[in-house]
């Protein structure tokens, strides 16, 4: 069998293909995650006395995520504000961590 220019031409495609499929479904993990991450925050500052504010212990336990999935999807959505961290709240149950707030932008719920 011989390899001639089409064959690289259509495995490139196809493997071009496959790399922008795989980046498009990873992109829409993340989005997924980040609103659920979103709506359980904005349940918690409308629910909670603590304002809504999550350290990400808290909602790693919380969404069955590891702290690697919950700090991109945190990066990735615009409503979710990073604080300091937990050492400068009275009583923090995890010190020294990232706490996320529902912090919605104008025109959104």
């Amino acid at each position: 069998m011989v390899i001639d220019g089409w064959m690289i031409a259509a495995g490139l495609v196809l493997a071009v293909g496959l790399g922008v499929l795989i980046w498009q479904l990873r992109r829409a993990h993340l989005r997924r995650s980040g609103d659920r991450i979103e709506a359980y925050l904005r349940k918690r500052k409308e629910d909670g006395p603590d304002e809504g504010r999550c350290s990400i212990g808290q909602l790693m336990t919380h969404m069955h995520m590891t702290k690697g999935q919950v700090l991109q999807a945190c990066r990735q959505s615009p409503a979710i504000m990073r604080l300091a961290t937990t050492a400068s709240f009275p009583g923090a149950i995890f010190t020294d961590a990232p706490v996320f707030e529902y912090a919605p932008l104008r025109g959104r719920g």
